[in-house]
């Protein structure tokens, strides 16, 4: 996988895990107590999804019970384009998307 495509990886787990932090301390739940909501022995698998200890890992699937146990939407955690830009801006790898369609390309196709 290039560096590019890892540092982007990275960046968006981080923004969601950053997220679902902040969307778990709004909801007063603790991580134990989110963790057993997901049908999950211990808060380890929260704690790792919320603070990105393995940036290039994440699971959809406790994702989406994370969303459900907290009521919320996935597209709630998914960052936005400008997020991940703000995220690149800081690393040290240079984003030149070099396939991009301009609109007119786009139309004829």
């Amino acid at each position: 996988m290039s560096k590019v495509i890892t540092t982007v990886n990275s960046i968006v787990c981080k923004i969601i895990g950053k997220k679902l932090r902040e969307a778990r301390i709004n909801k007063k739940v603790t991580q134990g107590k989110l963790a057993l909501m997901c049908g999950l022995v211990n808060k380890q698998s929260i704690d790792h999804m919320e603070k990105q200890r393995d940036s290039n890992r994440l699971s959809f699937g406790l994702l989406f019970s994370v969303c459900i146990a907290l009521d919320l939407e996935v597209k709630d955690f998914i960052p936005s384009k400008n997020e991940v830009i703000e995220g690149l801006v800081g690393s040290s790898v240079e984003f030149k998307p070099t396939n991009v369609l301009s609109v007119k390309e786009r139309g004829r196709q």
